[in-house]
């Protein structure tokens, strides 16, 4: 399995041919790497996008997009909570009107 994980990540990371050039695709996998708190992942992207000519502002604002995204996610989970809590003290109230 771990021989097959490999060669996917060669087959991502390594293809010459692929549309998204090098840093670009490391940069991606640093902002992923951070959205899923991979520590992993964040050092060996990171080195591979300093490796392929990354500058430390690409790297930190690739980690501000996702970071951003991320919050994203966070802000309309909490609006669903706030949508739950309606639902549920809507049906309080109308549990407590007598028939």
């Amino acid at each position: 399995m771990q021989a097959a994980y490999a060669a996917f990540g060669e087959a991502v990371f390594k293809s010459e041919d692929a549309a998204i050039p090098t840093k670009y695709r490391e940069l991606i996998a640093v902002a992923v790497g951070a959205t899923t708190q991979c520590p992993f992942c964040i050092d060996s992207h990171t080195r591979a996008a300093v490796d392929a000519g990354a500058t430390a502002e690409e790297v930190s604002e690739a980690v501000m997009v996702a970071a951003a995204i991320r919050a994203g996610g966070g802000v309309t989970h909490g609006f669903l909570a706030m949508k739950v809590f309606q639902d549920a003290t809507s049906a309080q109230k109308n549990d407590s009107v007598p028939a």
